[in-house]
């Protein structure tokens, strides 16, 4: 990345922390669009904006439109739905837990059919936020599209952001409700923000390299992309804090476990999960850091895998879609881990 790039997303967010736009001028603005009577900002001409710069027109000349899949979050002008002309509106729950996987296929199986019509030009998820970074980072993975996927806690920043010809070929992204910035559904780095004027973006359109066309999971785990809509079961892949557990338990849990994925906070080639061979069990070790933390190689047991740069709530979800796909091989798992 170059240095005026770096120097661009730093200078964003030290704006952001010292007055956040989207907070401040935002709601005053979106206000007109929950109204009764309707608002200038969700017309028609606004929201095909994005088909005509990007997508062109459905067979039959009809402009495609945007899905709205609500699962929780805000949406209180989903009461006035029938004023979107450019928008179809589908409930599919209002929980303010977090999706599991089971859920989070069977939204996927509704999302890939948008995704795959002509009718869509992208797909906007209502969320809350306990599901925000699972959706998100599940959308990536199984979401292989150049269409625009947008997660938000509101339904408004939704639509705002995805009506913005730029959000597309990004891979799904999500927006941060206290701040506005936008994010990929991979990294921490913010790669946007949202203000009164339209979504500002730091970095040219492109896939996080975790999800990209050459990498490992789209070249040579394409069956990742499966929706599993009939997946009744998930795999039992606990998240645990390196430390809390004996050897002695791990040992005899480990097989009712399909996988484990354990939380560090500093270097954990001594680790009490290190007892476990990753010939029976793939064990990935992630970083308890919420910020840019990396767990290398040699900082874990020989046998484990690390997670990268991946937060353990991503790290158990890549390893559990890799087991639903029939990834079990520690040395394959290897392969799909940044």
């Amino acid at each position: 990345m170059k240095f005026s790039s770096v120097f661009g997303v730093l200078t964003a967010c030290a704006t952001v922390l010292a007055g956040p736009i989207y907070k401040r001028d935002l709601p005053s603005l979106f206000s007109t669009a929950a109204n009764s009577t309707g608002g200038v900002l969700w017309n028609s001409s606004n929201l095909s904006n994005h088909s005509n710069n990007s997508n062109g027109t459905v067979p039959g000349g009809v402009e495609p439109k945007l899905q709205v899949f609500i699962t929780g979050g805000y949406y209180d002008i989903y009461s006035n739905q029938s004023e979107f002309e450019s928008v179809d509106f589908v409930t599919v729950s209002n929980t303010t837990s977090s999706l599991n996987l089971t859920e989070l296929y069977q939204l996927g199986s509704l999302v890939n059919q948008s995704l795959e019509s002509d009718e869509y030009y992208g797909v906007v998820i209502v969320s809350s936020a306990a599901s925000i970074e699972s959706l998100t980072f599940f959308s990536s993975v199984v979401f292989d599209t150049d269409k625009t996927v947008v997660i938000s806690e509101d339904v408004i920043t939704g639509l705002w952001v995805a009506t913005d010809p730029d959000s597309a070929t990004r891979g799904p992204i999500s927006i941060g409700y206290e701040t506005g910035l936008i994010y990929s559904g991979v990294a921490a780095t913010p790669i946007g923000i949202t203000t009164v004027e339209g979504p500002v973006w730091f970095l040219d359109a492109s896939k996080p390299y975790l999800v990209s066309d050459d990498s490992s999971i789209r070249s040579e785990y394409s069956n990742f992309t499966t929706v599993q809509s009939n997946l009744t079961s998930s795999p039992v892949v606990p998240v645990i804090y390196d430390g809390d557990f004996s050897p002695d338990l791990i040992s005899s849990l480990s097989s009712s476990l399909d996988g484990l994925v354990v939380v560090v906070t500093s270097v954990a080639a001594n680790s009490s999960t290190s007892s476990l061979s990753s010939d029976t069990l793939p064990v990935v070790y992630a970083q308890s850091s919420s910020g840019l933390g990396y767990v290398l190689d040699d900082e874990i047991p020989e046998t484990a895998i690390s997670a990268g740069y991946l937060t353990p709530t991503q790290a158990q979800l890549l390893l559990s879609i890799a087991i639903v796909n029939g990834v079990t091989n520690p040395d394959d798992i290897y392969d799909v881990f940044p």
